[in-house]
């Protein structure tokens, strides 16, 4: 069966019904196993959910916000909105009560569906204002809401819904998904099926001779909330493939291996996470069997150099790089289900240090680049031939050009439609029909983009200086011991970093070391435990110029969070807020006395400018 493509998205879901009803959609995990749903049933569940909205006064251009992880419901409530003609605003849990009561305020949401009772009791208890006057639907409701549904279906309801799914504007307001804003409130971008389908093509015309139809399983963690996971679910239904809904964090290896996807879709922390836990494999073994996987590894870093660097790897490496892909490699796709293609990143940069080790493990990430406003990618990377640090040429669709000052703009053949009730904030990011991406990069001599900073998170220090945080940012990534590695310095005389912890690594480490504690946060105090992070920030500072080197760094007891506003549910950070939520730390980082002991000290001549 050749890829479905038409006009919408919502003909393309009703013609993949009707010409694979029975391939699986979408599976879940009831406990310990996992429930299938074909294309035929989804869609069915969608229209009888559609009837019982519409029964409850639901109808077209109405706002309806969904609160929930990725999940089965999720979606199939999500389609049940479209198929009233409404608008679904999908938001996720970890976003803040404050949050989320601002989008129930401003997108005029007149249903809010909540996934668990326990965040309708949170958000009563917290803001109570955010569900005046509001229905609520709970996720658990779906069951007998279902039922009703399916009795209405079958006395005569099909016709009109799926009419309207059909015959559904392709120019008209289809999703309302809010952008959570590194500063500010968040905005409210409106996405239009042909703004779908515009990028479903380009992704289709690049993936095609990489994946077959019917045929490929994705599993995924990414949020709905977000644009990057609404794409995934949308390119599955051009494809035809199942996709597979994470259930819990700390069950992703144990899924991933169950499911065996053929895609993997994520933000760096995944791959972060699953780099740790092949490491964390290879330090649980012998210290003989250690050894030799770490020398064939070895080998194959060695060999992957050479040929990046057009020269002929030694027979030793060769030998033994061929001996690591029979070995140890293999196993590392064994724990992966064993059937990867590849995997895509998104969402924020992907450090290239990461994406070359896994690269050298056999585990294939693609890094793209792309925003809510544009509803999804605008560059990504070959499977054949990716190139580690850039995000890729832009897709066929695309237009981009660097500006004077390095940003990029973009330009689609489906352009943008705005931010809901921000008209004036729409005129400022779209200008003459370009899309200002407030992102900084520029396009190496074959035609591949690379991100360098945001804009507005540029750092100018008070000699002059001008810094990309992200740069930093992205090098300290790749520590083992580091979770969270904020620079700023901005108007100030040198560097600094709000640095958290890894806290399965930090465990480990005063394990081996007899380190005794009672509470993990007590750690951040510890000599033995500063001395780790100094000598993490001496190892970063080595590879930077002295002016982007940091002076000081203060270890916060906690991770940065999504609920108390230090980071967006995207994982981005949020830096004016972690600033005023953090006052005494940043004092320490910036106070007027000398370096402390221990702290790395400013050079002389950096002083100066």
């Amino acid at each position: 069966m050749p890829l479905i493509l038409e006009s919408t998205l919502t003909r393309t879901l009703l013609s993949r019904r009707d010409s694979t009803p029975d391939a699986i959609a979408f599976s879940e995990r009831v406990e310990s196993r996992w429930v299938d749903h074909g294309y035929s049933k989804i869609v069915s569940d969608i229209l009888s959910l559609a009837l019982v909205l519409e029964e409850r006064g639901i109808h077209a251009r109405e706002r309806v916000a969904i609160v929930g992880n990725t999940s089965v419901d999720f979606a199939r409530l999500q389609w049940a909105v479209i198929a009233c003609g409404a608008v679904p605003v999908p938001l996720s849990p970890v976003q803040s009560d404050e949050e989320l009561a601002a989008i129930f305020r401003d997108s005029g949401a007149t249903l809010i569906c909540l996934e668990s009772p326990a965040l309708r009791d949170r958000l009563s208890r917290h803001r109570p204002e955010a569900l005046v006057d509001k229905q609520v639907l709970l996720f658990g409701e779906l069951p007998e809401l279902l039922e009703r549904g399916r009795g209405m279906l079958a006395t005569g309801g099909r016709e009109g819904v799926e009419k309207r799914l059909w015959n559904a504007d392709p120019q008209a307001l289809f999703l309302l998904v809010y952008t959570s804003g590194t500063t500010g409130e968040p905005k409210g971008s409106m996405i239009s099926q042909a703004q779908f389908m515009c990028g479903l093509h380009d992704c289709a015309e690049l993936f095609r001779s990489h994946l077959q139809t019917e045929q490929e399983t994705t599993y995924t963690v990414l949020p709905l909330a977000n644009i990057f996971g609404q794409f995934e679910l949308a390119i599955g239904f051009v494809f035809g493939w199942k996709t597979c809904f994470s259930t819990r964090v700390d069950l992703i290896e144990t899924e991933i291996a169950e499911v065996q996807p053929s895609l993997l879709f994520g933000v760096p922390k995944l791959f972060e996470r699953i780099l740790s836990g092949i490491q964390e494999n290879i330090d649980s073994k012998p210290a003989a069997e250690r050894a030799i996987i770490e020398r064939l590894i070895d080998a194959t870093r060695r060999v992957a150099a050479s040929r990046e660097a057009h020269e002929r790897p030694s027979l030793a490496d060769t030998a033994e790089s061929l001996l690591a892909q029979q070995t140890v490699i293999k196993g590392v796709q064994k724990r992966l289900g064993g059937r990867l293609k590849f995997a895509i990143s998104g969402g924020a940069p992907l450090p290239p240090d990461l994406a070359r080790e896994l690269d050298l493990l056999g585990v294939r990430v693609l890094e793209g680049y792309g925003l809510t406003e544009t509803c999804g990618p605008i560059a990504i990377n070959d499977p054949a031939l990716p190139a580690f640090g850039s995000v890729g040429r832009p897709l066929p669709s695309i237009e981009i050009q660097i500006l004077s000052d390095s940003e990029i703009v973009a330009r689609s053949k489906e352009p943008f439609l705005g931010y809901w009730n921000r008209s004036e904030t729409t005129t400022e990011i779209v200008r003459d029909g370009w899309l200002h991406t407030g992102d900084l990069g520029y396009l190496d001599t074959e035609g591949r983009l690379h991100i360098t900073d945001r804009k507005k998170d540029m750092i100018i220090l008070s000699s002059g200086r001008t810094i990309a945080p992200q740069k930093i940012e992205n090098r300290a990534r790749s520590s083992r011991y580091l979770e969270d590695f904020v620079v700023l310095g901005d108007r100030r005389s040198h560097l600094a970093a709000l640095i958290t912890l890894r806290r399965d690594e930090i465990i480990k480490f005063c394990t081996e070391r007899q380190i005794l504690f009672s509470r993990f946060p007590e750690l951040v105090n510890h000599p033995k435990i500063r001395a780790l992070v100094q000598s993490e920030v001496e190892e970063l500072n080595a590879g930077l110029a002295p002016y982007e080197r940091i002076r000081r760094f203060v270890i916060l007891p906690e991770s940065l969070s999504v609920r108390s506003g230090e980071i967006t549910h995207t994982q981005k950070l949020r830096r004016r807020q972690i600033e005023e939520l953090h006052p005494d730390a940043v004092l320490a980082l910036f106070q007027a006395s000398e370096s402390p002991a221990g702290d790395p000290a400013l050079d002389r001549d950096e002083s100066l400018g």
